[in-house]
Parts: structure tokens; sequence; C-alpha cells
């Protein structure tokens, strides 16, 4: 993988694990990661689950394990991330370890260590984001005893000698081991550079348009071409570009072509307007609202609360910040998904969500503690997996069609393993062959052209 993305031989979930799959169970490699790879997160629900118990009843529980598997991203987005996926089950593990308080310190210590080496040599960014929220919850922690006067945990999880444990065992794997550090380098540089671009009114009003998932206009002409000029003005220093002739491309315009699918109503547009609406509030409700409640709650509920939870709350409180700046500042989301980092956050959040959820129904109407959530989070489920969208009108989900540009995108046709081939046996080796980001991976994996033209 040298010469397509280094920062990819860091990541043993895609490289060594699926090797040692194929060599057990004999499988066409392609079906290593999207059969196995699936069975493999299938468990986070339950972990999920087990996770949860620690601050929930067990219905409860369930109930957060159903709102993280009923995520749009969860269903949508995961089963393309084979490294996230992974290093999420490592992540879970770690976070399981940290709120056990019926293990002893030694083993504690020793499932800490273990499951960190995981998540590190599983997924790079999975391993920052873990080592950021590690931070966090540290000087939350710290400021909570020293400022607010929280009680101090005694044994805490949470320590300053774990951090650096972490923060070392990255340092190991990425900067000696595998040379792959210099991406995690070139992202603080561009934060930096970019950071007054963070909390301007379009950032602002974008964040806003995420939070309340509204369709915000970003595929436009406008945005377009600057990100069509900033990537012709580094494309020179890219390895292997060669240009089209000046005298070719001086006079194009990129203009925005809407590839998306849009599926027919089968009910009256009022009705179905209506049911949307409904669909969209209760993610909003569960997402957004009840996540925020349930951190306020764990947050009153801190100097009483009993050590594991308080370091809990430490936790699930580090998210903010994280999530404030990926949403706010457009630099970041460029370079990791708001989507990515929300899930990983929602291990964390789904718990206190339905906790949130919980309370307040046992003030308002005791006997619906369990049917309300439960049809609430039904109602999330079929808005989030496109089953709404698909039967009252909407924009079409990849996860029930083959929609536009995604399709031709994503999926291996047979013409272009045919071209691929071709192209192996008839190609002159010292030609540059050009290709686009989608077909670079079809020339590498099916004509063994390790080195291709970027365009």
């Amino acid at each position: 993988l040298h010469d397509a993305l280094p920062i990819y031989n860091a990541c043993l979930s895609i490289t060594v694990l699926p090797t040692e799959f194929a060599l057990l169970s004999h499988l066409n490699p392609e079906y290593i990661f999207k059969l196995l790879t699936q069975f493999l997160f299938a468990f986070s629900p339950a972990m999920i689950y087990a996770l949860a118990r620690r601050i929930l009843t067990p219905k409860a529980a369930f109930f957060a394990a159903f709102a993280f598997t009923a995520q749009t991203w969860f269903i949508e987005q995961m089963p393309a991330l084979n490294r996230q996926e992974v290093g999420l089950l490592f992540f879970i593990l770690v976070c399981i370890t940290l709120f056990d308080s019926g293990l002893k310190q030694w083993q504690q210590r020793l499932l800490f260590g273990a499951f960190t080496v995981g998540v590190i040599v599983s997924h790079y960014s999975t391993a920052y984001v873990y080592v950021a929220l590690l931070l966090l919850a540290l000087l939350i922690s710290y400021i909570a005893t020293l400022v607010f006067r929280v009680p101090l945990v005694t044994r805490p999880r949470i320590t300053l000698p774990k951090l650096l444990v972490c923060i070392a065992l990255i340092i190991m794997w990425e900067g000696i081991i595998t040379a792959t550090g210099s991406t995690f380098n070139t992202f603080v540089g561009k934060v930096i550079d970019n950071a007054a671009q963070s909390f301007t009114e379009q950032s602002v009003s974008s964040g806003l348009s995420q939070l309340t998932f509204s369709n915000t206009s970003v595929n436009n002409n406008t945005n377009l071409l600057s990100v069509y000029r900033s990537a012709v003005a580094s494309q020179p220093n890219v390895p292997n570009f060669h240009a089209y002739p000046a005298a070719l491309t001086s006079g194009y315009v990129p203009r925005v072509v809407n590839d998306q699918f849009y599926t027919q109503s089968i009910a009256p547009p009022f009705v179905s307007s209506v049911i949307l609406a409904i669909g969209k509030v209760s993610k909003i409700l569960i997402v957004d609202l009840l996540s925020v409640i349930g951190l306020a709650i764990l947050l009153w509920r801190l100097r009483s609360a009993e050590p594991s939870r308080r370091e809990y709350t430490f936790l699930l409180l580090s998210t903010i910040p994280l999530l404030g700046g990926i949403i706010f500042l457009p630099i970041i989301s460029q370079s990791y998904n708001t989507t990515r980092l929300f899930l990983q956050a929602d291990i964390l959040l789904a718990p206190a969500s339905i906790m949130a959820f919980y309370v307040i129904v046992k003030k308002v109407h005791p006997p619906l503690r369990y049917s309300l959530p439960a049809g609430i989070l039904v109602v999330f489920f079929w808005y989030s997996c496109g089953f709404m969208s698909q039967g009252l009108g909407g924009e079409a989900t990849i996860t029930l069609n083959q929609p536009g540009g995604r399709f031709d995108s994503y999926y291996v046709h047979e013409p272009e393993y045919a071209a691929a081939l071709w192209l192996a046996a008839n190609r002159t080796p010292t030609q540059p062959v050009y290709a686009d980001a989608m077909a670079k991976p079809r020339l590498r994996s099916f004509a063994g052209m390790t080195t291709v033209a970027n365009n």
C-alpha cells in the first residue's frame, strides 16, 4: 500500500487482519471486507449494551444500543470503513474496561493496555480521537475538583499515566514502526493555518444546519470552483502528476451536476410531509436534545454520583468540544468526516440520551417509561435508515437503492475490470495512465499498477 496511501499501512485492520481471515477461511478477499468484518462490527450493539449497563437498567441499556445502531452512519457509512469498524470495537472495549468497577486494578490495567494497542493499530483517526477524549476528560476532572469542588475520585480509572502510555504507543507505532505520522502533522498545520475560519457566519450557519439535519447548500458552483482551483494549485506537488496541456484547459469551468435520485411518494404530499417531519423531529430529539439533557442531568448529579459515573460524565463531556470543533471549523471536517467522529462520540452519548428519556418520562407519565421511548426509537430508525423517504418521497439512500454517481463510483463494474486487465496486458509501461480517485484503486487491484498518474 506504500504507493497508494502510506497511512493505511498503519491500519492492521485492513492489512494483516483480512489476510489472516483469508488464509483461515479461504474466502474471496473481497468478501472478507464485505462479510466477515461486518459480522465483527455486528457485535458493537451488544458491546454498547454492556457499556450502557454501567448507568442504565437492562431495558434502558437495550434502547441505548438500539439508538446507536439506528444511526444513519452505522447503517450506511460504517460498512465501507472497515478500519474504523475494528477501531471502534476496541474503543468500546476500552470504555467498558474503564467503567467496570468489578475489575481488579491489575486486570483493568492489563485490558486497558491491550485494547488501547488494538485501537492504535486498527485506525489512526479513531486513536487520535480516543487520546483527545482522554486528555479532555483528564483536564475536566482537574477543573471539576479544583474549581467546582467536586469530590475527588478515589482510585481513578482515567489517569495521566494512562494518557501518557497512549501517546507513547501512538508515537512508537506511527512515528517509529510505520513512519506514517506525517499525516497528523499536516492536519495540525492545516487547523492552525485556518483557525480564523472558525465560528464565522458561514461556518456557524453550516454547523447549525448539520445539528438540525438540514440540507446545506454546499454543492454549489462557487464552492466547487474554489475546491477545483485549490486542487489545481496543489497538484504540481503531487508525485506522478502530469497536467493536461494548458491550452486545452485554460477556459474550463467546473459545474455542479446533481446525480441524486429521488423516490415517489405513495401517500398524498401533505401526509408525506407530516410523517417525514415527525421522523426528522425524532432524530433531532434522540441525537441532539436528549444527549444534551442527559449530559445536564449527569452534571447536576455529579457531586453525589459514584466515582465511575463521575468519570463517565467527564469523558462524555469531552465529546462536546470535539464535536463543536469539527462542526464549526470547516477545515477539520475536510480532513475527517463529521459523521465518523459523531458515531465514535455516540458510543458515550447514546446511554446519556436514553437516560434523559427515562428521567423525563418518569416525571411526566410513568406508565409510558418503556412504550414511549420504544415508539420514538422505531420512528427514528425508520427515518434514519431511509425507509420513510423510500415510501413517502425524498432522497434515495444508498442502503436501499443504487443511486446515481455513488453507484458508479463505489461499485466495481465488469467493464472496469476488463479495461484494467486490457491495460495491464497492452499498455506501454513508460507511459502514464490518467485516472481519477475512484479509478485508481481498480487499476492497482486488477492491473497491478502501483503508480498511476493523478488527474
